[in-house]
């Protein structure tokens, strides 16, 4: 088979994701063209000129974001906005360093976002503000004509979901990539191309969970109407995983779990549960995920089991059941995931071509979030049109 090119992993989001996704997710809301309303022509890039970008949020994740597109070619960072100075000037420091260049500053107030959006100069911007503020910075993004990567959570409800859905399909010109990296991970996409081909059968079971082995995590996080609970703020990357792998949306979910071991439940944070997800042709999924571990017990999976076989998804691991069958190992991956999601970003632009995890995929991510969240909290079935009616 031979190791994917970074070109394949591209072609891959756009014909094996957005395809797959469709007619199970955004072709359900009906959403016509106009309905969030027509953006701002992109700003031209010449195919020698440097991408000229703005980083919204460069705290946690977002200094990260920053550090790892520094480290590309080809690209430009113009602006930093942070309403933390601390924040702000660590950002301006890092990419003075990287570049010779200090960026310009933003931060005064929390619309100073606003004052980089109107700048005629400016290409494309990566956010990583909370989660609260995502469907809000990819909308204004978007509608200001600039190439957004927007970190994950794409929206903490459907109704936003759906705006950032139709206003990206008024905008097709812009590139509107969701920050889901393993989407960009070259191992990921190899393993999720053998399910799609078949080679370990029709899907059974998937067997995912995340055990976190540090201390939950403090500030806006601890409060559902800003993070989403850890279901949308974090699980997100599995849900995407599993519609992913599936081609499709799942049919219901049903979940339990606990409020009472660290924050205070009235926060509506959960700190642990667990929950079965049922996909189309009786693919069960089994997810788990919890603050509970102690340090040394941090575990994550990502299982998929076959009618022919199995594989270990984000691992080296591929096998079948016939004694006779060759199959390859799956495809080493040694880089950052991170780089490689902001790299196809980039290429994206330049190359005209569909993002790689398009909003179709934070949408539907959200969605299943939703879904399970729902089903935890009241513990019972909550089926996927049900959850459509909702919106």
């Amino acid at each position: 088979m031979g190791n994917l090119t970074r070109r394949d992993v591209l072609k891959m989001g756009a014909a094996g994701v957005v395809a797959g996704l469709g007619s199970a997710g955004c072709a359900e809301m009906h959403l016509g063209p106009g309905r969030a309303g027509a953006g701002a022509a992109p700003v031209p890039l010449g195919p020698d000129e440097p991408l000229r970008t703005a980083f919204i949020g460069v705290g946690g994740r977002g200094s990260g974001l920053l550090n790892a597109f520094l480290k590309l070619k080809g690209q430009q960072v113009v602006a930093i906005c942070d309403i933390t100075p601390d924040n702000l000037n660590r950002g301006i420091a890092s990419v003075e360093k990287a570049q010779g260049k200090a960026p310009q500053g933003y931060g005064a107030g929390p619309d100073d976002f606003k004052r980089v959006l109107d700048r005629k100069d400016i290409h494309a911007v990566v956010t990583a503000t909370p989660c609260f503020e995502h469907a809000r910075m990819m909308l204004a993004a978007i509608q200001a004509g600039k190439h957004i990567y927007g970190e994950k959570p794409m929206a903490l409800n459907v109704a936003d979901a759906d705006r950032i859905v139709a206003a990206a399909e008024a905008n097709r010109r812009l590139v509107v990539q969701v920050g889901f990296q393993w989407m960009c991970n070259p191992n990921f996409v190899d393993c999720i191309r053998r399910i799609h081909e078949g080679q370990i059968g029709e899907p059974v079971e998937g067997r995912f969970f995340r055990h976190n082995g540090y201390p939950p995590l403090k500030g806006w996080f601890e409060h559902r109407e800003k993070s989403g609970d850890w279901m949308l703020e974090q699980a997100c990357h599995e849900f995407n995983l599993m519609n992913w792998a599936a081609q499709t949306t799942p049919l219901q979910a049903y979940g339990m779990g606990r409020r009472d071991l660290f924050n205070a439940p009235a926060n509506g944070i959960t700190n642990y549960y667990a929950a079965i997800i049922e996909y189309p042709k009786s693919f069960i999924v089994h997810y788990a995920q919890g603050w509970i571990s102690p340090a040394g017990f941090h575990e994550t999976g990502k299982k998929i089991i076959g009618t022919k076989g199995a594989t270990e998804i984000g691992g080296e691991r591929i096998a079948v059941h016939d004694p006779d069958a060759k199959v390859e190992p799956l495809q080493k991956f040694k880089g950052d995931d991170t780089e490689e999601a902001l790299r196809c970003f980039v290429e994206s632009i330049r190359e005209g071509k569909p993002a790689r995890a398009p909003v179709s995929n934070g949408r539907n991510a959200s969605l299943v979030a939703l879904m399970v969240r729902k089903a935890v909290d009241e513990r019972r079935v909550v089926t996927w049109k049900e959850m459509l009616r909702s919106c």
